[in-house]
């Protein structure tokens, strides 16, 4: 092998995955929410307005630009309503309130508190499975409650929710909402064997969405990269 063969194998190799990761950059025009850029899970997806309607949380102050957000939704073949993602962004640099309070823990709610109740940031996670009974989305997050409606999103049956709040260390605010028909994140069961078994996929799929949420504010570009869903989106 020519001795000149080699870095130049090497420079090839390093400009094919320099192609490979802007390639893999979602979508700008669709996907962007401040310096993040979003890469939604594999489904026909259509953006929904919501800049204006949705604040920061009380517990979190001093932003230096109101709160940036973008949404999207999926649907099916058929038409039916199977989830929709928003993205939250803002700088809360400024902030002056002690942050020890913001992922307290909630019943019938699994909360991760990552950030171990830290007073200078947020790393809170947290799962509802069936943000629908007893009015548990209107009465815990009224403004998405409320935005959905707007909207006409109408799942059918029994839909879970998701939501992971972080904040950086120079000031970043990120945080994600996925509400999601039960049927894409959690199989259905037959069997007590089955239904002990089928909080599984569900446990890590929040896992890797967590995961992508944290990885993206450390990327220089942002980029989030949504993992799919446990199950398909179209079933027969």
């Amino acid at each position: 092998m020519p001795a000149w063969w080699r870095p130049a194998r090497w420079c090839a190799a390093l400009g094919a995955a320099l192609w490979l990761s802007a390639c893999a950059v979602p979508d700008a025009s669709r996907s962007e929410v401040g310096r993040y850029k979003v890469a939604l899970p594999p489904g026909q997806w259509t953006e929904l307005p919501a800049q204006a309607a949705f604040r920061l949380p009380a517990t979190v102050d001093g932003a230096s630009a109101p709160l940036t957000t973008r949404a999207w939704a999926l649907r099916g073949d058929d038409g039916a309503w199977l989830a929709v993602a928003l993205l939250h962004v803002a700088d809360v640099g400024r902030n002056t309130t002690p942050w020890t309070r913001a992922c307290p823990a909630t019943r019938d709610v699994w909360v991760q508190d990552a950030a171990g109740s830290s007073a200078a940031r947020i790393d809170c996670l947290r799962y509802r499975r069936a943000a629908e009974f007893n009015d548990w989305l209107a009465k815990n997050r009224p403004d998405l409650a409320q935005w959905t409606a707007q909207q006409g999103v109408q799942f059918k049956g029994t839909y879970a929710h998701l939501n992971h709040v972080l904040t950086t260390t120079w000031g970043d605010y990120v945080a994600l909402d996925v509400l999601a028909v039960q049927r894409l994140v959690r199989p259905a069961t037959h069997s007590n064997d089955e239904f002990l078994r089928a909080g599984l996929p569900t446990q890590d799929w929040i896992d890797r969405v967590a995961e992508s949420v944290r990885l993206s504010t450390r990327m220089f570009d942002g980029h989030l990269a949504l993992p799919p869903f446990p199950f398909p989106i179209n079933q027969h």
